[in-house]
Formats: C-alpha cells, sequence, structure tokens
C-alpha cells in the first residue's frame, strides 16, 4: 500500500498551497517593511525557475538560492518560516491515518510517495507530528529526482521493492498524479475526493482584503473539527473565529497600552479568559473579577440616590416591570407589592420606555422608597469594597468584557475613586453600542472590537438580531452575580439562580450542549494559536463575526432547531425561536403574532416553523418597517 502525503494523511491549515506564501508576504511587509514585495509571486516564480534549471522538482533550498539575489540576508529567515509554518500547521486526516494504520495492522508493506520541495526529514517531522508511523519508507520527489506526475517516482518505488506493479495499490487525493497515472501504468489507484474546492470558495459579501484570511479560517475549521460532535462542530465555526479574533486585537492593545494586568469580568468574560489563556503569553496576569451590573451599580446609588441617577445605567431597555426596578435598585420586590398598590401600580405589568421613566405614580412610589435603597446600598457598598481592596490591583489595569454599554466598567471607577485606590482603568470590549453615552462622552476609556460609539453598525445589528444567543456563548456555568457578603473574615460572592438550571421549562440540557459548544470554540483558539504561532492571520471584525451573522440571518434548519429551544428571561420564561405547528396558528392567528413578538430570534422562529429556505431576514426587516408604520 503507499499513500499519498499531503491532502490525504496531512492537512495542511491553508486552503491553496499558495495561500501559505500570501500569509508570509503579509507577515513580512510588517516585520521587515524593507523587503521587496510581491513575495509570494517571486516565491511561485523561483520554484518554476529551478525546476526549469534543473529538469525537475527541486528542493527547499534550491528555491530560496533563486531568491538571495533580492532577498539577501533575509533568505534564510523567510525559509525558515515557511518550514515553521509548515510544521505549525499540518494536522492528521484522521479517517486516513486510521486507513493507513488498518493497512499496518493487516501486514501490509505501507510507504508513503510525495511530489514535494520539503525535505524528508521535514515531512517525515510533519508526520511524525499529526501521529503517522505505521510506514516502512517515504519516497519525495525532489530527492529523487522524479515524479508522480508523470509515472517516473512510481517506477523508482517499483525498481526499489521489487515488485509487480500489480501488487501495489496506491492512494491519493490528486485525479491525475494519485490516480489517472497510476491506472495507466497498471497500478491500481484509489482516488480520495478531499473537498478543496468547497474550502477556497469565498463568498462576494467577504471584502477582498479578506479573502485570504478567510479560506484559512475555514481550512482550518475543517482540520480542527475533524472527531467532533454536532455541537462542537457548531462552536468550532461559528464561535470560534470571534474568539480567536477578539484575543488576538485584544493582546495587541495590551502591548500598544502597556498593560498587563488584565481582569476579566464575570460572567461574560467566563469564555474571553478561557481563550486568552489559549494565546500562551507571557508577562501578562490574567484575573477573574466577580460582578454584574446589578451587584455594581446598587453599591454606589446612595452617592447619587434620585430617581434620574439610579435609573440612568438601564435606560437603554425598552421597557420594564416594577418587579425589575426593583431588583434592580437592589429590593426585594415582593416586600413592596402592597406599596406599589397603593400607588396604582401593578408589580408585573411592563411599561415602555416612555412611560416607566416619566411616570408621575412611579416616581412618588420611588421618593417613598428611597430611604430603603439608600441603606441597602450603603450595606452592599460594604461588602463590595471589601472585596474589591482583596483584588490588590496595580497602577494600571484592563477590564475585559462583552460590552455594551459600560456601566460596571463606570461604576467600578466610581468605587475606585470614592476608595481612592489609585487606578488606571482601561475597558476592553467585544463591542460598544452606538448609544454608549458615557463612552462616547469620555467618562470612561473603553474601545470595542466588532464596533464602538462610531463604526460598526452593521456588525451590531447583527449582533443585536440574535442577542439572546449571542450572549448565551458567553456564558459561564453559574448564575449571575447579585452582591457580595460578609462570611468569616472575607468576603463571598451570592449568585442568583442560574437560569439554564434543570427544571419543567428545559427541552434540552443546556449546561451540557453549550459546554459543548464552548470547547469546540477553545478548541479552535487552541488550534489557531498553534498552527499561526507568528500571527501571520489576523482577523478582522467582520470576518470574525461571519459565521454568527449567517446564523442569525439564514440558519440550517438543524442551526434554528439547535438555538431555537435555548431559554431566556424577560419577565417570563421564553424560548429563542419555539414556534408551534403552523395548523394552530392557522386556527388562532393572534397566537402567532403574540408568539413571534415573544421570540428573541423572529428569522429562527419563521424558519423552524415554515421549515423552507426563504429570505427570512429580508421578511423580519420588512415586518419591522411596516409595524412602525402603522
Amino acid at each position: 500500500m503507499s499513500f499519498d502525503v499531503f491532502d490525504t494523511l496531512i492537512k495542511r491549515s491553508v486552503a491553496r498551497p499558495v495561500d501559505l506564501f500570501l500569509l508570509m508576504e503579509d507577515h513580512l511587509g510588517k516585520v521587515h517593511p524593507g523587503v521587496p514585495a510581491d513575495f509570494a509571486k517571486k516565491r511561485r516564480e523561483a520554484e518554476l525557475q529551478a525546476n526549469r534549471k534543473t529538469g525537475r522538482q527541486v528542493e527547499l533550498r534550491r528555491i530560496y538560492d533563486e531568491l538571495r539575489g533580492e532577498y539577501g540576508l533575509y533568505t534564510d529567515e523567510m525559509m525558515a518560516m515557511e518550514v515553521q509554518l509548515e510544521l505549525s500547521g499540518c494536522q492528521p486526516n484522521l479517517q486516513c491515518v486510521e486507513l493507513l494504520d488498518r493497512c499496518a495492522a493487516a501486514g501490509k508493506t505501507v510507504i508513503l510517495i510525495s511530489d514535494m520541495y520539503l525535505p524528508s526529514a521535514v515531512i517525515s517531522e510533519m508526520l511524525e507530528k499529526s501521529g503517522v508511523r505505521g510506514y516502512q519508507k517515504l519516497y519525495v520527489s525532489c530527492e529523487l529526482g522524479a515524479q508522480k506526475s508523470d509515472g517516473s517516482l512510481f517506477r523508482v518505488v517499483l525498481d526499489d521493492l521489487k515488485i509487480d506493479r500489480r501488487d501495489l495499490t496506491h492512494v491519493g487525493d490528486n485525479r491525475r498524479g494519485d490516480y489517472l497515472v497510476p491506472l495507466s501504468m497498471g497500478i491500481r489507484a484509489v482516488w480520495l475526493r478531499n473537498g478543496q474546492k468547497r474550502v477556497c470558495k469565498v463568498p462576494k459579501t467577504v471584502k477582498p482584503e479578506d479573502e485570504l484570511v478567510y479560506r484559512t479560517l475555514k481550512a482550518c475549521i475543517r482540520n480542527c473539527s475533524q472527531g467532533m460532535n454536532e455541537y462542537e462542530k457548531q462552536g468550532c465555526e461559528i464561535f470560534g473565529p470571534l474568539l480567536f479574533g477578539f484575543t488576538q486585537w485584544l493582546a495587541a492593545r495590551l502591548r500598544e497600552d502597556g498593560i498587563t494586568d488584565v481582569y476579566f469580568l464575570a460572567r461574560d468574560g467566563y469564555m474571553l479568559m478561557r481563550a486568552f489563556a489559549e494565546l500562551g503569553l507571557s508577562g501578562i496576569d490574567t484575573h477573574y473579577l466577580y460582578c454584574s451590573r446589578r451587584s455594581y451599580q446598587v453599591p454606589m446609588m446612595w452617592m447619587h440616590p434620585d430617581f434620574e441617577d439610579v435609573t440612568r445605567p438601564f435606560r437603554y431597555a425598552k421597557s420594564l416591570t416594577l418587579r425589575s426596578l426593583l431588583s434592580r435598585v437592589g429590593l426585594e420586590p415582593d416586600e413592596y407589592i402592597e406599596k406599589a398598590n397603593s400607588f396604582g401600580l401593578q408589580m408585573d405589568r411592563i411599561y415602555g420606555k416612555e412611560t416607566i421613566y416619566t411616570s408621575d405614580e412611579i416616581r412618588a412610589f420611588y421618593d417613598s422608597i428611597k430611604e430603603d435603597v439608600i441603606e441597602n446600598s450603603k450595606r452592599e457598598y460594604e461588602s463590595l469594597a471589601a472585596y474589591i481592596r482583596s483584588t490588590h490591583f496595580s497602577e494600571k489595569i484592563a477590564v475585559v468584557d462583552v460590552g455594551w454599554h459600560g456601566t460596571m466598567q463606570y461604576a467600578l471607577e466610581e468605587l475606585i475613586r470614592e476608595e481612592k485606590f489609585g487606578v488606571d482603568v482601561k475597558g476592553f470590549y467585544v463591542g460598544v453600542a452606538a448609544d454608549a453615552a458615557i463612552v462616547a462622552s469620555g467618562e470612561i476609556d473603553a474601545v470595542g472590537y466588532l464596533y464602538d460609539t462610531e463604526r460598526g453598525r452593521a456588525l451590531e445589528r447583527d449582533r443585536v438580531r440574535g442577542g439572546v444567543i449571542f450572549e448565551a456563548q458567553f456564558l459561564a456555568l453559574h448564575g449571575s452575580l447579585k452582591r457580595f457578603v460578609f462570611a468569616g473574615d472575607g468576603v463571598e460572592p451570592e449568585f442568583e439562580a442560574y437560569e439554564y438550571a434543570k427544571g419543567p421549562s428545559q427541552i434540552v440540557d443546556e449546561p451540557a450542549v453549550l459546554g459543548e459548544y464552548q470547547n469546540g470554540a477553545i478548541a479552535f483558539v487552541k488550534y489557531m494559536s498553534q498552527a499561526f504561532p507568528l500571527n501571520t492571520v489576523m482577523v478582522s471584525p467582520e470576518v470574525a463575526l461571519g459565521e454568527f451573522s449567517r446564523l442569525v440571518t439564514s440558519p440550517t434548519l438543524a442551526e434554528a432547531d439547535f438555538w431555537g429551544d435555548i431559554r431566556h428571561i424577560n419577565y417570563q420564561i421564553l424560548y429563542c425561536a419555539r414556534p408551534e405547528p403552523l395548523f394552530k396558528y392557522v386556527m388562532h392567528p393572534k397566537r402567532l403574532i403574540r408568539d413571534l413578538q415573544n421570540s428573541n430570534w423572529k428569522i429562527g422562529f419563521m424558519k423552524r416553523l415554515f421549515r423552507v429556505p426563504l429570505p427570512y431576514d429580508k421578511i423580519t426587516d420588512l415586518m419591522k418597517d411596516l409595524y412602525y408604520k402603522l
């Protein structure tokens, strides 16, 4: 049995061989601005020229000798970089490696044959790294002066092994060199279609400057997702590029700002911290800082207890109940039902944004409980301050979170000023909302990766379309922090009930499936950081969010089914997109309107309802336009 090596036993982390040279060209232009341009083109031309001079496939060193006159002292560095990228990026093709192992276990003589310019020592190292060990000999064209593509390398193998051509079966992915040529020689051959055309296909929505990185990510997703289950594959493909792109950006910004003390904010910062750890950066201390909007805002309310001040951090909310308002100011709603009734207010009535902040009854009710808000706020302030003191901040720190309005950073900085800690804080977020007033005004120093107050509206729109799904990706597997409480000689976090806890409303085991989804994403970040240790693949925000944007605007039926059953809480337990059977809505159309309004992911809702391919994103936008006109 003979096996081809590249794209048969070993997968490379690029969609096309030339993409490796293009990545090198981009990297060289950044680290050595004086290096001559068009490296990829000149690298290909040098190989052709060296082959023409000798009349055969030459070794890598001969190729770089052709480049030495133009690249001088950089030539050896560039050749070493190419070898390093080949080694770091190679991955086993698990099915073919398993086939090789089965052949070896059955007593077959297994050899490897490759048309390649890399020397056998490098290829052997790549094979070892990929777990390919059951072969007896490796034949490489550049060292033997013969090639598969013209049959000469097969003749060398037959002569060396002293076997008849009918005793050899060859397996490979190249239709000509691995299939048609050996067949024409009387050698049995198996052609493996490798699907490279699908990996190389780039949608028209991808910008020309992002096509190389897009193809590379697709190749890496294909390699990394081998052997994964359905949920892990989704995490690898959809969430992995976003995590990798963000952590790359974060690492670069931290170096630029000279920050070495980084605090990832609970809970959404959990996955960001896991991903950042996979980069393996030295000299940066990372911490998981327990916090939540409620646990940091409530302790600061006693300083500015007027209604306008305490409601300012959550005025972006489109609607609230009185119960939610009381929870956000730190009080237990059930203790104030009678008092609310005395003002003509209902605890669970949903008030629109234009009502709850202007209602005379609500303001009068708040004034009646204002002293309770102040008393509770001071009590929570003491335990929060004790927790913050125990963190021992350095003079300059970064806080890292998903985003959107910077309210937790604002509350943290207010506490730092009150306690006179002398700490400079900068926020790094996946996104900063366009209407984040405290960021736009400069009250806090914060930047976003995907978008901020001045850019990225299209990406923000896609994120909002899949709001619950987007945030579910990041959640740690514990409830939201409610407050800090004194316990013994220290303080401990007290958590809200975990929204994904098992109960009668649970359809899928969210902690299990989301955990697998997150693990798939982390596996991708690990893969990329190992395959491209020189940061030769820099992911733009558009490419990083690309698969998520595709998911929320044009999901497959399997994706709609998976995410549609995930729960979320909006005054009641709801599902992202879980319609009833279509025939029920035909009988009760008002129920359809109600369920569609309650769905956080309306595109997914319609996909699951009708189960046919339609432009649901355009339909949703049209429905929204009609709603506002009416």
